[in-house]
């Protein structure tokens, strides 16, 4: 019987068929600026979008490290567009992501 090899799967694969929410991809954003603001090297593989390669450095943080980012990411947030930490940042996502985000949850 012939054994049928299977790729593996990377953290890119299967991006494609289901991308991330709005607000997931802005909060990868977000904490991938935080990243390298403090020196953090981002490189994305091949077939890898940035927020992917982003969240891929964030599982190989230490828990507390992952815990103390997202709630600065939550904090970040909770400000609105003036929160983003760049001007690139707060002109591609605060239109787009922030305002249905607060709007579904009533704030």
């Amino acid at each position: 019987m012939e054994q049928r090899k299977t790729p593996p799967r990377s953290l890119a694969a299967g991006t494609s068929a289901r991308p991330l929410p709005h607000r997931a991809a802005f909060r990868l954003v977000l904490a991938g600026r935080l990243l390298r603001m403090r020196c953090h090297k981002i490189e994305t593989q091949p077939g890898e979008t940035y927020p992917m390669a982003v969240l891929r450095v964030i599982t190989a943080m230490s828990a507390d490290a992952r815990n103390s980012l997202r709630g600065e990411i939550d904090f970040l947030e909770s400000l609105g567009a003036d929160g983003a930490p760049s001007e690139t940042i707060r002109k591609r996502w605060a239109d787009c992501v922030l305002p249905s985000f607060y709007t579904e949850n009533g704030k």
